[in-house]
């Protein structure tokens, strides 16, 4: 139950099981499931509310893939069984509502692709140049020239805000609502067109390359200056990849300006930094294309900081602290020499965008991908590294069900995992809270699709496994009653609750409270939960990141942070920034000491030097790729 951060929307199917045969081995019962063409494992487990992994543990063969017809074993899980019975309408209307949410992020997904990948202009596009005048809005203006409200902002980004008397804004040509033209007198301009990045291609021997300087002005953006030169924010990052996180007024920029034949529209090659020193004596001057130079190790950044959605970029400011953490450790990293080129893309919530980075040459050479950060944009990401080749890292998601079967695969989050589930009940459990009273707390009203109620029955089953007594307490009006008979005195009791939601445990938190000073109490919390006060109770949790951090280490990178950036990270933990600064840490020297072909070198990676985390990446089996199992306990006493 880590939950880091959900980035995605998780819909499952549980049907009806028992229709299945069931086989006893060992005297465990199994389902015997035939697989059908296009089974996956993920779909499978969702048939029948399991894990992908402890499908994997029973029929270890699988690793090699799925074969319809093949015959495999599943767990029968009689406890989620009942509550899937007792449940059929809540799980309906919980799937009914996640479809739909779905459904939502389908659409604007669509509409942001649709907004990136239209058909390509004229070589010229006719506008109207309309002034504001007093009290106009862009509902107003939109229908006095017959278009709509977005084409007015697909050319005129800066009026997704506010639109002020005297603003200019370009309008798409077109006749007036009642059909007849615009008047004779109406101002026509001619704005160069919107380069179609679906159509990119090399340059050829024959294109010749200019780059020009641009002072950056008060409240401009790397997307506004990106239209100003017909260009994308990838071709100015490249050149300026300081340019973000954050983009400083009067900085000057590098931007590359292509004259090519044919009036084709071309991306210029990368280039290194030697290019400035070229530009310092004639800010006009041609230089040739630089070749690349040949580097020791080559990164891609693969996140969504949504640059050219402005109401987008502050929700998911955890990706810029984490890309900003990544580059102090990089600038670290090539201060004691180390050769590291970086490439920095921004996905979007759209699977088209990956598609369309992943396609572009210079992926195919790299030795490390980071991202995605959305759980949906795994699968795509898994089959591209798989057959090029490419090792990937995945920062945030804990739902990478491909990662039995891809050895290129390294994820750092491993909730909901059986790695997980040992460390609770092998390190806590029979460890640390030996002799302790468990106690699962089920609160009525929850889903059986809510992840903590799905762990809490996975844990039951493992607990019946190794033989640990434990208790339930159903908290109901007729059995509230029952707590002084299963809470134990002169015994720590060790409290579950089969839910993840903070908020829906609260009031049930509340009426413990009376009992609080008669029995010892510890909360079995998500790491979710440390942003919340919750008061009264002894707590602890199973995270990847350390309980405690070392102050004097912490106060040193802070001041490198100030020193680079000029915004505070969120407070909340994790931190997002020493999670991208501890990851390429580790992996820069893994890649420096080992070369780009770990899986045929490397059966773990070791990493202790982290300022929130260490890491111990393992291969979980010969065909898999690597999790991180390095967890850790973390305390918390009552306040």
């Amino acid at each position: 139950m880590l939950t880091i951060i959900i980035l995605s929307l998780t819909s499952f199917s549980i049907g009806q099981n028992n229709s299945y045969p069931i086989k006893k081995v060992n005297g465990i019962e199994y389902y015997v499931y035939t697989v059908q063409s296009g089974d996956g494992l993920f779909a499978i487990s969702r048939k029948f509310g399991i894990a992908p992994e402890e499908i994997t543990k029973v029929n270890p063969e699988i690793q090699k893939g799925l074969k319809s017809g093949q015959k495999i074993l599943i767990p029968v899980q009689k406890n989620v069984q009942e509550n899937i019975q007792e449940n059929q309408d809540a799980s309906r209307k919980l799937k009914n509502e996640l479809s739909a949410l779905e459904q939502k992020y389908f659409e604007e997904n669509q509409k942001n692709l649709h907004q990136q990948t239209e058909s390509s202009f004229p070589s010229t596009t006719l506008f109207i140049q309309h002034k504001v005048e007093k009290n106009q809005t862009l509902f107003g203006i939109s229908k006095k020239y017959n278009v709509s409200e977005e084409e007015i902002l697909k050319y005129n980004p800066q009026a997704e805000e506010v639109i002020h008397e005297g603003d200019v804004l370009y309008i798409p040509y077109k006749t007036t609502q009642n059909g007849e033209k615009l008047k004779e007198d109406s101002i026509k301009v001619n704005i160069p067109d919107k380069k179609n990045e679906l159509t990119e291609s090399p340059l050829s021997s024959k294109d010749k390359t200019k780059f020009i300087k641009h002072l950056v002005k008060p409240n401009e953006t790397l997307y506004s200056i990106s239209r100003m030169y017909n260009v994308t924010v990838d071709d100015i990052l490249k050149l300026n990849p300081d340019a973000f996180p954050i983009l400083k007024t009067d900085t000057e920029l590098i931007i590359p300006t292509s004259i090519l034949q044919n009036d084709s529209v071309q991306s210029a090659k990368p280039i290194n930094n030697e290019i400035d020193s070229a530009l310092q004596n004639n800010e006009n001057a041609e230089v040739p294309t630089v070749q690349t130079s040949e580097y020791d190790i080559k990164i891609a950044f693969l996140l969504p900081f949504n640059l050219d959605s402005p109401s987008q970029q502050s929700a998911n400011g955890r990706f810029k602290d984490f890309y900003a953490g990544s580059l102090l450790a990089i600038k670290k990293a090539k201060e004691n020499n180390y050769s590291i080129e970086i490439f920095t893309y921004d996905t979007e919530k759209s699977d088209e965008k990956l598609k369309e980075i992943l396609a572009k040459p210079e992926m195919k050479s790299l030795d490390l991908i980071v991202g995605p950060a959305y759980s949906n944009q795994i699968s795509l990401m898994s089959d591209f590294a798989k057959e090029n080749k490419i090792n990937v890292l995945i920062p945030f998601s804990s739902k990478v069900y491909e990662i039995s079967v891809n050895p290129y695969l390294f994820q750092f989050n491993p909730n909901d995992t059986q790695i997980e589930m040992d460390f609770l009940v092998k390190r806590i459990i029979q460890k640390t809270f030996r002799n302790t009273n468990i106690v699962f707390v089920n609160i009525p009203g929850v889903s059986v699709l809510d992840e903590g109620n799905l762990f809490m029955d996975r844990l039951k089953i493992r607990l019946q496994k190794e033989h640990q007594k434990f208790s339930e307490l159903n908290f109901d009006a007729t059995e509230k009653t029952n707590i002084s008979k299963i809470f134990k005195k002169n015994q720590k009791n060790l409290v579950f609750f089969n839910t993840d939601n903070s908020s829906v445990i609260t009031p049930f938190l509340k009426e413990l409270y009376v009992y609080i000073d008669e029995y010892d109490m510890t909360l079995y919390q998500e790491y979710g939960w440390e942003n919340r006060q919750i008061e009264r109770f002894d707590r602890i949790y199973v995270a990847p990141f350390k309980p405690d951090l070392d102050s004097i280490a912490l106060e040193e990178y802070q001041e490198t942070f100030r020193k680079f950036y000029d915004w505070e990270v969120e407070s909340e933990r994790p931190r997002y920034d020493l999670l991208g600064y501890d990851l390429m840490n580790c992996f820069i020297s893994v890649l420096k000491n080992n070369g780009k072909n770990l899986i045929h070198k490397l059966n773990e990676i070791n990493f202790d030097n982290g300022l929130q985390s260490d890491f111990h990446f393992k291969k979980q089996s010969q065909f898999s790729g690597y999790i991180n199992d390095k967890l850790y306990m973390g305390e918390r006493k009552a306040k």
